[in-house]
């Protein structure tokens, strides 16, 4: 390591006293450009050292901004000024060089008026202490640095932690600029010796130095900021948890908790630390408990959401249903640490839904009641007409008769169905018109050899449609079965009599179908404009459905009625 040169004198003692006296001014000056850049080095490093500390001991304190915690830090920053100091490379007696121009200028364009002001005055006045014939430039390049720092600082306002590496190298060769026009400070005869020989180690160390110091402060500051945005949001969190109307809690990827909110601790009526781990799992009902655990642990397993309704039996004996739900929360690697989730209080629900449940069994039971009652009715009326047929004796009139007794049993029917059947709201077909179709053989003659088939399996029908839609089949199965097959005998060629019903639905329509395979109906009959009973109420009926009736006569007699599945379906 070279000796520190202090003084001229002390250069020529070691060149030796025999030699070239411009030679020996020379290397004079050569070997103290260098001894200053070295020293430079040395007190630059020095620096970033002591800023480091500083920056992790007061930046937090710094962010705060209150004006009273600033004037400490400038304190630490003039400390760290009058260490720099003493560690300065003296050029001669009273002239001397260090970073306090770094310090101060940064000190300026981080931390703000308050601390570098402060910082100022404590440097300022050790300068003056130090004395000598460059205490004018100290003190200048001092006030220099901290006004260009704290004028930048201005200028850039809040948008210092995204500041370049370019503008902090212009930066500190602005403010080093200025500092060698401070050495005019000095006295005539020292001005240009020392300009000449700190000027190129100045602007060649100086503004990198000042930009390596302004980087690390502005990487500190954005980890900083960063920080306290985190902080800020975990606060938050905190607050919007402490407030929130549903539990909330958090659990490791264990599936252990680590944290409730105090709704939570309301509604399961555990403390906080009765909560922890596994512990939450013992106030829950009985009857969940092993349900909620297998599922709570399936989800763990299989790294899913997770949703289920269950019980809390608090310690005073009342239970609270609710709602719980969880998600994985994942870290920057996409890894699961834990899960976040709620629980919502649903007491109330339940015991609403529990009173439209028992309100809705009881008009079941009374629905059914009305049903069997109305069908009771209808079969009291066909008892009445039954004995007045017996009782009249008259063949025409007896005939009458027994079709209304066909059309009334057909009402009577569709309540019979409802009441027997579990949906209070529609009734298969497929079991009514096969019911129907029985009573209409046992009413007009179950010993005859026709054979029905019925194809409606799977189709439900309201109320509104079963009514008018079982007398339309009322009336169109008792025509068949009276007038479709005399002496018992299809049409030609036909084979066994047979009466054909289907009932099905595709693309919105359900269509509905009664053929049978015997004589025909007359050619000359127009059943559209027929004025038997029969077939008029058949037209009514579909028109009050809104359907349409087609008539297919080449192979016996087939009607098929067409109506919207929305009118029909229940």
């Amino acid at each position: 390591m070279l000796p520190l040169i202090r003084t001229q004198s002390e250069f020529w003692e070691i060149a030796g006293e025999n030699g070239d006296k411009n030679e020996r001014t020379g290397l004079y000056g050569i070997s103290m450009n260098k001894a200053f850049f070295l020293q430079l080095v040395f007190n630059a490093s020095l620096l970033m050292t002591l800023a480091l500390i500083y920056d992790l001991v007061a930046v937090r304190s710094r962010l705060r901004r209150a004006s009273l915690r600033q004037v400490p830090a400038g304190v630490v920053i003039g400390i760290v000024g009058v260490i720099v100091m003493l560690a300065s490379w003296k050029m001669e007696p009273g002239i001397v060089f260090d970073t306090r121009s770094i310090l101060i200028g940064v000190s300026g364009l981080y931390f703000g008026t308050i601390p570098t002001v402060v910082a100022m005055a404590i440097t300022a006045a050790y300068r003056a202490i130090i004395g000598g014939a460059a205490v004018g430039m100290g003190i200048a390049v001092i006030c220099t640095s901290g006004a260009i720092g704290m004028a930048w600082r201005h200028k850039r306002r809040l948008f210092l932690a995204d500041i370049t590496w370019r503008e902090l190298y212009l930066f500190g060769l602005v403010i080093h600029l200025a500092m060698l026009g401070c050495a005019f400070f000095l006295p005539g005869a020292t001005r240009w010796q020392v300009l000449a020989n700190i000027t190129l180690p100045v602007l060649l160390v100086y503004p990198v130095v000042t930009a390596l110091l302004g980087k690390l402060m502005a990487d500190h500051l954005k980890r900083e900021m960063t920080n306290q945005k985190l902080r800020e949001s975990e606060e938050r969190y905190q607050t919007l948890a402490k407030i929130a109307p549903v539990g909330i809690f958090r659990t490791d990827k264990n599936g252990a908790t680590t944290f409730v909110n105090p709704t939570w601790c309301q509604i399961s009526g555990l403390s906080e630390e009765q909560a922890m781990g596994d512990g939450w799992l013992g106030a829950v009902h009985p009857l969940d408990r092993e349900a909620l655990r297998q599922g709570w642990q399936e989800t763990i397993q299989q790294l899913e959401p997770s949703f289920a309704d269950y019980r809390f039996l608090r310690p005073d004996g009342t239970v609270a249903w609710v709602m719980g739900q969880a998600s994985p929360e994942m870290n920057m690697e996409n890894q699961i640490v834990g899960y976040v989730g709620t629980i919502t209080d649903i007491s109330e629900r339940k015991r609403a839904e529990d009173m439209i449940r028992v309100s809705l069994a009881e008009k079941e039971v009374l629905l059914k009641e009305v049903h069997h009652r109305v069908k009771n009715n209808l079969m009291s009326v066909i008892g009445l007409i039954k004995m007045e047929g017996a009782k009249a004796n008259n063949e025409v009139f007896s005939t009458l008769l027994l079709e209304l007794e066909g059309r009334i049993r057909a009402m009577a029917l569709v309540h019979e169905s409802l009441h027997k059947s579990s949906n209070l709201a529609r009734i298969d077909l497929q079991y009514y018109i096969e019911t129907l179709t029985a009573h209409i053989r046992a009413q007009f003659g179950a010993e005859r050899n026709i054979r029905f088939s019925v194809r409606a399996a799977g189709v439900m029908a309201n109320l509104d449609f079963a009514v008018p839609c079982g007398l339309i089949l009322n009336e169109l199965i008792a025509n068949a079965y009276k007038h479709a097959f005399p002496g018992d005998k299809p049409r030609s060629g036909a084979g066994q009599c047979e009466i054909a019903v289907a009932v099905q639905h595709e693309g919105g329509v359900l269509t509905l179908t009664v053929a049978d395979n015997g004589v025909g109906l007359p050619a000359d009959l127009d059943w559209e404009k027929a004025d038997t009973l029969g077939l008029k109420l058949i037209q009514m009926l579909c028109l009050q459905l809104n359907g349409t009736i087609q008539l297919d006569r080449t192979r016996g007699t087939t009607f098929r009625l067409c109506f919207a599945r929305s009118s029909a379906a229940g």
